[in-house]
């Protein structure tokens, strides 16, 4: 499991460096072309190379994962503290 959330943190972070940006825009002349060495995992039904589609999602899913845990962090480790010092009924 470790490999697995590492692995994709690690093609997050460095996968823009391996596609082209050109891959996440509209190219009807590419439409639902099977793999091959300009599309790697082929282009989808709007001509977007699926490897692309796929790498910047990994991203967008890793920045709203690490914004809701710094969120809950910043609202459950004061919450969690007070009721850790006041104890009794509160705790």
């Amino acid at each position: 499991g470790s490999l697995i959330i590492l692995s994709i943190i690690l093609i997050g972070i460095f996968g823009p460096l391996v596609v082209d940006e050109r891959g996440i825009l509209p190219n009807l002349s590419h439409h639902l072309v099977p793999p091959s060495i300009g599309g790697r995992l082929g282009f989808g039904v709007n001509g977007i190379d699926v490897l692309t589609w796929l790498i910047y999602g990994a991203r967008m899913s890793l920045f709203v994962s690490f914004l809701v845990t710094a969120l809950s962090m910043m609202i459950g480790l004061p919450v969690g503290a007070f009721a850790g010092y006041c104890g009794g009924r509160i705790d």
